[in-house]
């Protein structure tokens, strides 16, 4: 499933909000949580947003390295 558009992203965030998700899920929803965030800004268009969504993406699901 994807959400792209800002009505099921914000269908997502009011489901994981009443039902949280366990371990390093729940960090990868949260890193996807400022995704959102940057996107609905639209700060996504600098460069600095652009930098800042790669690096979240870089940290995601088998690529994360941390777990605190």
């Amino acid at each position: 499933m994807t959400a792209k558009s800002l009505k099921s992203r914000l269908e997502v965030i009011n489901y994981f909000t009443k039902f949280p998700l366990l371990s390093s899920k729940h960090m990868d929803y949260l890193n996807w949580y400022k995704a959102h965030e940057i996107i609905k800004s639209k700060r996504y268009r600098t460069i600095e947003g652009t930098t800042e969504l790669i690096k979240l993406k870089s940290t995601m699901n088998s690529l994360r390295i941390e777990f605190n």
